[in-house]
């Protein structure tokens, strides 16, 4: 205890070497720091080196990564690491501390907050703050219908070309229903046709056995021999669209190979027919230019169908029709 005692009068009686506000003073970066100071002496002082702390006012805050002071004030000096007595003082102490702090400050003074000027009116400060909040809403608002207006054009594009998928498709439906129409009547009329033939086939089944169905009619003249075989395309290209379309609705083939194939079957009959009525226009010329010879021999010089068989009258049927067409034109 009279070591320590001894010391702390040491100290005391060198603050006249070092009277406040003049050495302790220590300036850094145009700025003049009295720094406050807390020594600690433990009970074993002066053998143990007392602690060391930095106490910034309210004005001050500590150094950030001070060298010899950490955040909470506390002083690490080598001269403190080696202290050794009775070499070692504390008025040696803070003349080292003085040194130390006067190369590298451990306080700085606190930054005052900024302070609105006092002259600027309260109301163009909240005037700015409106323009500012109004142009970030603007800017969000016209953001948003940017991206709206991108969104519905699109959708708007989409609708466009569903609308005119769903015109073609109704296009389309519109056709297969007025084919299946057709169709249906056709198919009726055919199995109505073929109900009378088989009917008359089995009324005369003997006489079919004794009869050469290519024989039954011979045409006695090239343009009738023409008006039979063009006769016969146009009821086999009948014959043919049926089957197309048969196969259509059993979706054996596409629309689009029903269309194909039924345009071109069309316009193969088309001219089977124009054949045909080319062929009566001639027989009737020859008829009219020879029915001045006599009424009996109109018939004959005009050329026409022979029938060789006189067998039953048959039923109405695509058959009959070809020898009607026949003999009609020759007749013409």
């Amino acid at each position: 205890m009279d070591a320590s005692r001894t010391h702390v009068v040491g100290l005391l009686r060198s603050t006249g070497a070092y009277p406040p506000h003049t050495e302790q003073q220590i300036v850094n970066d145009s700025a003049t720091y009295n720094i406050p100071v807390e020594l600690l002496l433990t009970t074993n002082h002066p053998v143990h080196p007392p602690f060391v702390y930095v106490r910034p006012t309210a004005a001050m805050v500590i150094a950030p990564q001070h060298r010899h002071v950490d955040v909470d004030g506390k002083v690490y000096l080598p001269y403190l690491n080696e202290w050794s007595h009775p070499r070692s003082t504390l008025t040696e102490l803070l003349r080292v501390m003085a040194s130390v702090f006067g190369a590298m400050t451990p306080v700085l003074s606190r930054p005052t907050p900024a302070v609105q000027p006092a002259d600027e009116p309260r109301r163009e400060v909240l005037l700015r703050r409106l323009a500012v909040r109004t142009d970030e809403r603007l800017r969000e608002v016209a953001e948003s219908a940017t991206a709206e207006l991108t969104r519905l054009a699109a959708e708007r594009e989409q609708l466009l070309a569903l609308d005119e998928e769903v015109g073609v498709s109704l296009e389309r439906l519109s056709l297969s229903s007025g084919g299946a129409d057709a169709t249906r009547r056709r198919l009726a009329a055919l199995r109505a046709e073929d109900a009378e033939l088989s009917s008359w086939l089995t009324t005369n089944a003997e006489l079919s056995k004794e009869v050469d169905v290519d024989k039954l009619v011979v045409a006695g003249d090239v343009p009738s021999a023409q008006l039979l075989d063009a006769r016969a395309e146009d009821l086999a290209l009948s014959d043919a669209r049926h089957l197309v379309s048969e196969a259509f609705h059993q979706e054996r083939i596409s629309l689009d190979v029903f269309l194909r194939e039924t345009r071109k079957l069309s316009r193969d009959q088309y001219m089977a027919r124009a054949l045909v009525v080319k062929i009566k226009n001639v027989q009737r010329q020859r008829a009219a230019a020879t029915a001045g010879g006599g009424g009996g021999g109109g018939g004959g010089g005009g050329g026409g169908v022979t029938r060789r068989v006189a067998a039953t009258r048959r039923p109405t049927s695509r058959t009959s029709e070809r020898g009607r067409d026949g003999s009609a034109g020759g007749g013409g």
